[in-house]
């Protein structure tokens, strides 16, 4: 979450340290007047790729450890909450990548660079296929932990009870949440 943070916001220089950094700049252009929030456009960009490319290493072994999890975990028991919170935490990241897939479909338009109905229809497309990414991993979380015998389990209809304190206060504690946050 923190790297899918960074890379929707522009990064800018401290205002303490601002002088400091524009009087150290090996330029000849040097800015009249220093305006508030100002960013360096080539280090965000430098940062951006290697936070981008950190990002996609970090999924790739959230996956891969999803699907390892999913194939030869033993009791459904033992796996269903770290599951459970690969799939929130994956989900969380999904829609904090396509909220920034939204910003950009507007600065695209800001800039005069697509049409508005252009740039929302390509961000539509974006968002769709991750969706229909994410719900194939659903289906396997539901295949994988579907399960008649559980029927009111510690987080809802099918979903096992679970035995540890600390695990029963996490799963009250993301009820209360969604349904907090579902009104």
């Amino acid at each position: 979450m923190i790297i899918i943070y960074i890379m929707g916001h522009t990064l800018t220089i401290s205002e303490d340290t601002l002088p400091s950094v524009i009087s150290h700049i090996q330029h000849p252009y040097k800015p009249s007047r220093i305006e508030r929030h100002t960013s360096p456009r080539l280090a965000n960009r430098q940062l951006k790729f290697y936070f981008s490319a950190l990002r996609e290493k970090m999924l790739e072994d959230l996956l891969k450890w999803q699907q390892a999890t999913l194939h030869t975990s033993g009791k459904k028991e033992e796996s269903w909450l770290p599951t459970f919170c690969v799939m929130l935490s994956l989900a969380m990241v999904l829609e904090e990548m396509q909220r920034t897939i939204q910003i950009q479909a507007d600065a695209k338009t800001q800039k005069g660079e697509r049409s508005a109905a252009d740039a929302q229809q390509e961000a539509l497309n974006a968002c769709e296929r991750m969706d229909d990414k994410f719900k194939l991993l659903i289906g396997l979380f539901q295949c994988k932990y579907r399960d008649r015998k559980w029927t009111r389990g510690s987080f809802g209809p099918q979903t096992p009870s679970l035995k540890d304190p600390v695990q029963i206060e996490f799963l009250r504690d993301m009820r209360n949440l969604l349904e907090e946050k579902g009104k």
